[in-house]
Protein backbone atom coordinates (compact mmCIF):
# COMPACT_ATOMS: atom_id res chain seq x y z
CA UNK A 1 0.00 0.00 0.00
CA UNK A 2 1.14 3.58 -0.49
CA UNK A 3 2.31 5.32 2.39
CA UNK A 4 1.35 8.95 2.07
CA UNK A 5 3.55 10.26 4.80
CA UNK A 6 6.50 8.74 3.38
CA UNK A 7 5.90 9.81 -0.16
CA UNK A 8 5.17 13.86 1.25
CA UNK A 9 8.67 13.87 2.97
CA UNK A 10 10.09 12.36 0.10
CA UNK A 11 8.69 14.60 -2.61
CA UNK A 12 9.22 18.08 0.09
CA UNK A 13 12.85 16.59 0.01
CA UNK A 14 13.66 15.56 -3.63
CA UNK A 15 11.89 18.36 -4.60
CA UNK A 16 14.57 21.56 -3.76
CA UNK A 17 17.06 19.29 -5.04
CA UNK A 18 15.73 18.50 -8.21
CA UNK A 19 15.19 22.51 -8.57
CA UNK A 20 18.75 23.55 -7.32
CA UNK A 21 20.32 20.37 -9.63
CA UNK A 22 18.60 21.91 -12.64
CA UNK A 23 19.48 25.28 -11.50
CA UNK A 24 23.36 25.16 -11.42
CA UNK A 25 23.54 23.96 -14.90
CA UNK A 26 22.42 27.25 -15.62
CA UNK A 27 23.81 29.18 -13.39
CA UNK A 28 27.00 29.10 -14.98
CA UNK A 29 25.61 30.26 -18.15
CA UNK A 30 24.82 34.29 -18.45
CA UNK A 31 22.72 33.59 -21.23
CA UNK A 32 18.91 35.12 -20.24
CA UNK A 33 17.24 32.99 -22.83
CA UNK A 34 18.49 29.79 -21.43
CA UNK A 35 17.63 31.23 -18.03
CA UNK A 36 14.27 32.23 -18.72
CA UNK A 37 13.71 28.37 -20.43
CA UNK A 38 15.53 26.75 -17.28
CA UNK A 39 13.18 28.74 -15.25
CA UNK A 40 9.71 27.55 -17.18
CA UNK A 41 11.05 24.48 -16.82
CA UNK A 42 11.14 24.30 -13.59
CA UNK A 43 7.77 25.92 -13.45
CA UNK A 44 5.73 23.44 -14.80
CA UNK A 45 8.02 20.32 -12.69
CA UNK A 46 7.02 22.14 -10.01
CA UNK A 47 3.17 22.04 -11.17
CA UNK A 48 3.42 18.86 -11.87
CA UNK A 49 4.66 17.32 -8.69
CA UNK A 50 1.60 19.76 -7.05
CA UNK A 51 -1.03 18.07 -9.21
CA UNK A 52 0.67 14.52 -8.35
CA UNK A 53 0.49 15.64 -4.76
CA UNK A 54 -2.72 16.79 -4.77
CA UNK A 55 -4.52 13.46 -7.24
CA UNK A 56 -2.60 11.74 -3.99
CA UNK A 57 -4.53 13.49 -1.35
CA UNK A 58 -7.59 13.55 -3.40
CA UNK A 59 -7.07 9.77 -3.25
CA UNK A 60 -6.32 8.94 0.46
CA UNK A 61 -9.79 11.45 1.14
CA UNK A 62 -11.47 8.55 -1.03
CA UNK A 63 -10.41 5.65 0.50
CA UNK A 64 -10.91 6.70 4.32
CA UNK A 65 -14.00 5.24 6.65
CA UNK A 66 -16.56 7.05 7.31
CA UNK A 67 -15.81 7.58 10.79
CA UNK A 68 -12.38 9.33 9.96
CA UNK A 69 -14.18 11.12 7.29
CA UNK A 70 -16.17 12.82 10.39
CA UNK A 71 -13.23 13.26 12.73
CA UNK A 72 -11.26 15.06 9.46
CA UNK A 73 -14.31 17.53 9.22
CA UNK A 74 -14.08 17.93 13.02
CA UNK A 75 -10.62 19.31 12.90
CA UNK A 76 -9.61 22.98 12.94
CA UNK A 77 -9.18 24.41 9.23
CA UNK A 78 -6.20 26.11 8.02
CA UNK A 79 -6.22 29.10 5.90
CA UNK A 80 -2.82 30.34 4.65
CA UNK A 81 -2.60 33.15 7.02
CA UNK A 82 -1.94 31.31 10.58
CA UNK A 83 -3.71 32.21 13.29
CA UNK A 84 -1.67 34.18 15.82
CA UNK A 85 -0.17 32.34 18.15
CA UNK A 86 0.61 32.28 22.07
CA UNK A 87 1.25 35.77 22.68
CA UNK A 88 4.65 37.53 24.33
CA UNK A 89 6.60 34.04 23.27
CA UNK A 90 9.41 33.31 20.85
CA UNK A 91 8.83 30.39 18.17
CA UNK A 92 11.16 28.17 20.08
CA UNK A 93 9.63 28.53 23.62
CA UNK A 94 6.57 27.92 22.35
CA UNK A 95 7.54 24.86 20.62
CA UNK A 96 9.45 23.76 24.14
CA UNK A 97 6.25 23.79 25.48
CA UNK A 98 4.31 20.49 23.15
CA UNK A 99 3.75 17.84 24.85
CA UNK A 100 1.93 14.46 23.57
CA UNK A 101 -1.76 14.27 24.26
CA UNK A 102 -2.05 17.93 23.24
CA UNK A 103 -5.22 18.22 21.61
CA UNK A 104 -6.02 20.38 18.29
CA UNK A 105 -7.20 23.16 20.19
CA UNK A 106 -4.22 23.12 22.62
CA UNK A 107 -1.88 23.02 20.10
CA UNK A 108 -3.57 25.74 17.87
CA UNK A 109 -3.35 27.83 21.20
CA UNK A 110 -0.02 27.21 21.25
CA UNK A 111 1.50 27.37 17.69
CA UNK A 112 -0.80 29.03 16.07
CA UNK A 113 -2.97 28.08 13.28
CA UNK A 114 -1.09 25.72 10.73
CA UNK A 115 0.04 27.05 7.35
CA UNK A 116 -1.11 23.41 5.94
CA UNK A 117 -3.04 20.62 7.41
CA UNK A 118 -2.65 16.62 5.76
CA UNK A 119 -5.02 14.12 7.17
CA UNK A 120 -3.93 10.29 7.02
CA UNK A 121 -6.30 8.63 8.77
CA UNK A 122 -5.95 7.81 11.70
CA UNK A 123 -3.45 10.63 11.88
CA UNK A 124 -2.93 14.02 10.81
CA UNK A 125 -0.50 16.21 10.24
CA UNK A 126 0.54 19.90 10.54
CA UNK A 127 3.04 22.29 9.54
CA UNK A 128 4.08 25.34 10.62
CA UNK A 129 6.65 27.73 8.73
CA UNK A 130 9.16 30.28 9.57
CA UNK A 131 10.63 32.92 7.17
CA UNK A 132 14.43 32.79 8.01
CA UNK A 133 14.01 29.72 10.77
CA UNK A 134 12.89 26.73 8.70
CA UNK A 135 9.61 24.42 8.82
CA UNK A 136 8.09 22.07 11.92
CA UNK A 137 5.68 20.16 11.65
CA UNK A 138 2.76 17.87 14.38
CA UNK A 139 2.02 14.86 14.25
CA UNK A 140 -1.88 14.01 15.38
CA UNK A 141 -3.41 10.67 16.59
CA UNK A 142 -7.45 11.13 16.36
CA UNK A 143 -7.99 9.11 19.47
CA UNK A 144 -4.83 10.39 21.89
CA UNK A 145 -3.47 14.02 20.55
CA UNK A 146 -0.38 14.92 19.37
CA UNK A 147 2.11 11.62 19.09
CA UNK A 148 4.84 13.28 17.38
CA UNK A 149 6.57 16.47 16.29
CA UNK A 150 9.90 17.62 14.40
CA UNK A 151 10.44 21.76 15.68
CA UNK A 152 11.89 23.70 13.32
CA UNK A 153 15.78 24.03 13.07
CA UNK A 154 15.72 26.82 15.41
CA UNK A 155 19.96 28.16 16.19
CA UNK A 156 20.96 26.02 12.98
CA UNK A 157 23.78 27.58 11.20
CA UNK A 158 23.86 27.25 7.12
Amino acid sequence: MLNPCRLSRALLLVAPLLLLGGSVLYAQSEDPAALRRELTDLKRSVEGLNAKIESLERRLVDQRTPAAQEAAEAAPQTSDTPSPPAPGTRPQERWQRLTQGMTFQDVEALLGRPQRMIDVSPKTVWYYAYPDIGSGSVVFNQESGVIDWQAPPFNTWW
